[in-house]
């Protein structure tokens, strides 16, 4: 049986887009750093990427106060489901965890605490997204076991 010329042809291209894909979620991929300013971080939860956007919301969580005006932009995230990779903007993660830009905004409103529970619970009510409303449920939970003697930070659920 002779092989069509399209054959190799298909495989290359394949094997051209499974690297670019990758090549898609490297650090020097993402168009802001941990120090940039909160306003620019929720500019960025938006981005097409979404490690980028994962990574904004991370580093958004980790602004402490300075994050409360963007408390909006971090509800209207908690929806977005699309898998990140951690390891590019995280310290001390394994590689081959998974994140979501919806977990990492939960993560952040969870830090952020007191200021981020009327949202929240108005997100939980809601919001027509069942990822938001599951973010949003989880969020106040951390918030919830925070605020009774729990001294670690809020922390992306671990995978099932």
């Amino acid at each position: 049986m002779r092989m069509s010329w399209r054959g190799p042809r298909f495989f290359m291209a394949l094997v051209a887009l499974a690297g670019s894909a990758s090549a898609s979620t490297t650090a020097a991929s993402l168009t802001v750093s941990p120090t940039a300013e909160p306003a620019i971080l929720a500019r960025t939860l938006q981005s097409r990427n979404a490690t980028e956007a994962a990574a904004s919301a991370y580093w958004l969580g980790l602004k402490g106060p300075a994050a409360v005006p963007e408390i909006p932009r971090l509800i209207a995230a908690l929806a977005d489901d699309r898998p990140a990779n951690p390891v590019v903007y995280r310290s001390g993660v394994k590689s081959g965890s998974r994140s979501t830009p919806g977990e990492e905004a939960a993560a952040a409103l969870a830090r952020i605490g007191q200021p981020a529970i009327d949202p929240l619970i108005t997100a939980l009510r809601a919001s027509s997204s069942a990822v938001a409303r599951r973010n949003a449920a989880w969020a106040l939970g951390q918030i919830n076991s925070n605020s009774h003697g729990s001294t670690t930070a809020a922390s992306p659920r671990p995978d099932p």
